[in-house]
């Protein structure tokens, strides 16, 4: 086992390409880089456990607030501190161990320096490759006993001194066949360590001498491709001077140089798979671990908070003094809300109201083409409403979003000015006066006309208006019914009210109508008759191509234009109607939301002016001070604990980077 140090890389040796290995190795530049980030992602974990430990530090040196991080926490996170800082020392080694196994002593010095002349080897640690240098056969247990020990070790197999075998070329392909499938056999069937194709890969036949021969002389500042390299004793070289190189030496060198990428790439990547995979699940538990420490520190801090809190809320109760003083300020600012609210309400009805009047226009103003088809009338309906509801919105909000701010902020002014008449102190004073934004009020309105007209139902189907059946209907409806319909629907009177009267009767009416004119159908071919003797049949034709005429016409102007004209009269009268019925509901929610700012600004007044107390101000200013100092603990818990799960998703994705990916084969 052995390893080899670098040595600067001279001009001579970058002009160097075919013979030997290019100087970047990109494998090895992997695992550098996977070794960097990992150091890196360790540099975070470092200072995330640091922080940590700082944090629980600080909290158990204080009686008071050490209950809140619990017992043996400190010391846990000191633990994990020192496990991260050993982690670290580990990673920070250069060594990489690497085994090569030879039949001969020769045979592995020769093999090793061939390489080292080329610089493969780094100084790392830890890897399981393992390289086997076979001239002839030789012992199997020891392999045995490795793909025992090891999950699935790496092993190549090298035939070397094959330029012994290159005066026998009429059987140097069969020999280099039989070789190859018994090592393929070898690591397939016996140590099953890779499969048949893998194994192909991991068998090469090569000369070292010759690749230390070529390697030396380019070294000592000859061209490798001139010839026979000479004596390499300047260099410690076990090698005489070469005489001549064995036909088909070029193939050789070429498959030393794959097996030389083959094996850097396989040394590279298992490294850092056995190297790094293990700190990174242990980066991993360590982070894990100190975000469950935070996290239940950050939930015991936040319980603390809300009791700290209601304590606070509990030692304003037993101020009896300030409340006595507040009260009759907080009755005058009653009677002022009132009215107020009062005239927000009332604002808002009338502007509904008005633009419920004006609603035939804004339904006018939808100019999305119109088609009778039940689909896509689903689809108008849908849109209509959205395009009223967000139009109505629109509307009423500038028509009464500036009166209701005026009206709201008129009323804070006033609060703040009764409130700071109470107290004396100038700083309370100002506090008072600039403690309300009436800016920030911005009052809503939505009208869900969506659910509104849910149940709307057009009726776009063609009716004559001369047929016998609508003459009928309309003969037969009660003429004051429909008048006192009118009446009560614009006096305010709900429709369904008036109309629970009428309905049974038409209704009764037009189910009727079929059944007589069914029953008289003989009667009127009879009264046709008597018709046409009366008058005669030519002024009978001409009634019958006037009223056929009249009907002709009214059916071709049944348009689109004019079937979307009649939806849209419908849609009228039933969003009119229903949005009538909702004009309290809006005005009420506007008194609400008006309420409940104003509301707030007199919450917040009273509570500066109880807080005016002197026998309030230290046991405010105690309670104060340790819900500040519990939302910072808060805060820091929720950092950390965010923190954690960012370093969480950085060894994730390191993870999936370099340990579970396979390493791409072009590199």
């Amino acid at each position: 086992m052995s390893s080899y140090p670098y040595n600067s890389t001279s001009e001579l040796r970058q002009k160097m390409t075919g013979l030997r290995r290019q100087l970047s190795h990109p494998h090895l530049n992997k695992f550098k880089e996977a070794k960097k980030e990992l150091a890196s992602i360790y540099e975070d974990i470092l200072s995330y456990v640091s922080e940590s430990h700082k944090f629980t530090r600080e909290q158990s040196e204080e009686e008071r607030f050490s209950r809140l991080i619990g017992q043996g926490v400190h010391a846990e996170v000191e633990h994990h501190l020192q496990k991260i800082r050993n982690i670290q020392e580990i990673i920070a080694r250069n060594q990489m161990k690497c085994a090569f196994f030879g039949r001969t002593q020769y045979e592995f010095s020769l093999f090793c320096i061939a390489n080292h002349c080329n610089k493969l080897f780094k100084a790392k640690d830890y890897s399981n490759l393992i390289v086997k240098i076979l001239n002839f056969s030789a012992e199997k247990d020891f392999f045995h006993k490795v793909s025992q020990k090891l999950s699935k070790p790496n092993i190549f197999i090298i035939n070397n001194r094959w330029d012994a075998s290159a005066n026998e070329i009429e059987y140097i392909n069969e020999v280099r066949e039989q070789h190859l499938q018994r090592c393929v056999a070898f690591l397939v069937d016996e140590l099953k360590v890779c499969t048949r194709t893998e194994a192909e890969g991991h068998v090469f036949f090569v000369s070292a001498r010759e690749v230390l021969a070529m390697r030396t002389k380019a070294n000592l500042g000859g061209d490798p491709h001139s010839g026979p390299p000479g004596a390499a004793t300047s260099i410690g070289s076990p090698l005489s001077a070469v005489a001549y190189m064995a036909e088909g030496w070029q193939d050789r060198l070429v498959e030393f140089t794959n097996f030389e990428t083959v094996f850097e790439k396989n040394l590279s990547e298992s490294a850092t798979r056995t190297k790094f995979a293990a700190h990174s699940e242990q980066g991993k538990d360590v982070v894990n671990r100190v975000r469950t420490i935070m996290e239940n520190i950050y939930e015991t801090t936040v319980e603390e908070k809300d009791a700290a809190v209601r304590c606070r809320r509990l030692s304003q109760a037993h101020l009896e003094e300030v409340r006595a003083r507040l009260m009759k300020t907080t009755q005058a600012v009653d009677e002022m809300l009132h009215a107020s609210l009062a005239r927000v309400e009332a604002q808002v009805a009338s502007a509904l109201n008005a633009e419920i009047r004006r609603l035939s226009e804004l339904v006018d103003s939808y100019s999305r083409p119109f088609h009778p088809d039940p689909a896509l009338i689903h689809v108008y309906k849908r849109e209509l409403n959205t395009h009223v509801e967000r139009e109505l919105g629109r509307k009423l909000t500038e028509a009464c979003s500036s009166d209701i701010l005026n009206e709201v902020a008129r009323c804070e002014q006033l609060m703040m000015n009764k409130h700071a008449a109470i107290v004396s102190d100038e700083a309370c004073k100002n506090r008072i006066l600039q403690l309300v934004d009436p800016t920030a009020f911005t009052p809503e309105f939505h009208l869900d006309c969506r659910n509104l007209c849910a149940n709307f139902h057009e009726d776009i189907q063609f009716r004559f208006s001369l047929s016998l059946g609508t003459l009928f209907q309309r003969l037969s409806a009660p003429r004051r019914s429909t008048n006192s319909y009118h009446w009560t629907q614009s006096d305010g009177i709900p429709s369904s009210l008036v109309n629970s009267s009428i309905l049974p009767r038409s209704s009764l009416t037009v189910d009727l109508f079929p059944s007589l004119m069914s029953r008289s159908a003989v009667g009127t071919v009879i009264a046709f008759g008597i018709m046409s003797k009366a008058v005669g049949w030519r002024v009978l034709a001409v009634a019958c191509g006037i009223y056929g005429g009249l009907y002709l016409y009214e059916r071709l102007s049944w348009t689109n234009k004019a079937k979307e004209t009649a939806f849209k009269r419908q849609y009228v009268d039933f969003a009119s109607h229903k949005l009538r019925l909702i004009v309290d509901l809006t005005s009420t929610n506007a008194r609400h939301q008006a309420k409940r700012e104003l509301h707030l600004a007199h919450k917040k007044l009273s509570t500066e002016v109880e807080n005016f107390s002197d026998t309030l101000v230290e046991e405010v200013k105690q309670l104060d001070s340790d819900i500040n100092r519990l939302d910072f603990i808060t805060t820091e818990a929720r950092k950390l604990k965010n923190r954690a799960n960012n370093l969480g998703n950085i060894l994730n994705k390191f993870h999936e980077t370099f340990i579970l990916n396979p390493w791409d084969e072009s590199n």
